[in-house]
């Protein structure tokens, strides 16, 4: 008998089903065409017996379609994710996976199913230090960290989920934008990574406090107030049309300020001078 099949044979075996799979479903906005679309991010973790190494993964995916059939995707053995963009509305889809060795794949996952319609992203964590941001995903299959530089102290930050895109105001009143998308960002290219680059958007005319996301209308609100803190002022700036606007200003100093999308309203904190 060959040598590689008795190894094969006593060494290696299926792998058991993959464990926890679970299905985000995200929105992105393209800012160019102002159209959504919706994608299911597939995850799953490692299979409890392994039995050998994987080779690979095989996810398969259909609708509740009864013409939409059966679909499967071939992935590298080091990847527990599995991304479908293009969901249609009021359309429901089903994954499961597989793990592979040399021998064969094992048995399929638990069915999942998402609903395109049922927005639920990736629950994410902001942590802001002097010198970083980091944004960090959290999931039980492992957390994914994206850690942003910055060379002065941050204040206040927002973030826009559906662009992948931060917004802070720093001690040298300067309002600052990092966007995972833009590839006008990219300042470094290194080892298939793209470094980004901080964007200035605007600076303050006073000390800035806080900022507030409508998401919605995609409008940032600013706080701020003069040194001497007699005089307050709230500014909003359209994130996509880079329009700056002074709503309110007076003998006052406005320091939290909250938004309110839904019903396009903005709340406020002041301190009487």
């Amino acid at each position: 008998m060959n040598l590689l099949k008795i190894h094969k044979q006593f060494y290696f075996k299926i792998p058991s089903k993959p464990l926890t799979p679970r299905v985000y479903v995200t929105q992105h906005k393209d800012s160019s065409t102002s159209q959504n679309s919706l994608a299911a991010d597939f995850r799953w973790s490692t299979p409890t017996t392994i039995n050998g190494v994987i080779t690979k993964h095989i996810v398969y995916h259909w609708t509740s379609d009864k013409n939409g059939g059966h679909k499967s995707v071939e992935l590298p053995a080091t990847n527990r994710h599995f991304i479908l963009n293009g969901l249609l509305p009021n359309s429901s889809y089903h994954f499961q996976v597989s793990a592979c060795t040399a021998v064969g794949c094992g048995e399929k996952s638990d069915a999942v199913k998402a609903k395109a319609d049922a927005v639920n992203p990736v629950p994410k964590l902001l942590r802001v230090t002097k010198a970083s941001i980091v944004l960090t995903e959290v999931d039980s299959g492992g957390n994914v960290s994206i850690d942003i530089t910055t060379a002065v102290e941050s204040v206040a930050l927002s973030f826009l989920a559906q662009d992948d895109r931060m917004f802070w105001i720093n001690k040298e009143g300067s309002l600052i934008e990092w966007n995972k998308n833009d590839n006008n960002q990219v300042s470094i290219r290194k080892q298939n990574q793209n470094i980004r680059k901080n964007v200035e958007l605007m600076q303050l005319n006073r000390t800035g406090y806080d900022l507030s996301l409508d998401w919605i209308s995609r409008t940032l609100f600013i706080t701020e107030a003069d040194s001497s803190g007699q005089t307050g002022s709230i500014q909003a700036y359209q994130i996509d049309q880079r329009v700056q606007t002074e709503l309110v200003t007076g003998r006052q100093t406005i320091r939290n300020i909250v938004a309110d999308p839904y019903r396009s309203r903005i709340y406020k904190e002041t301190l009487s001078a």
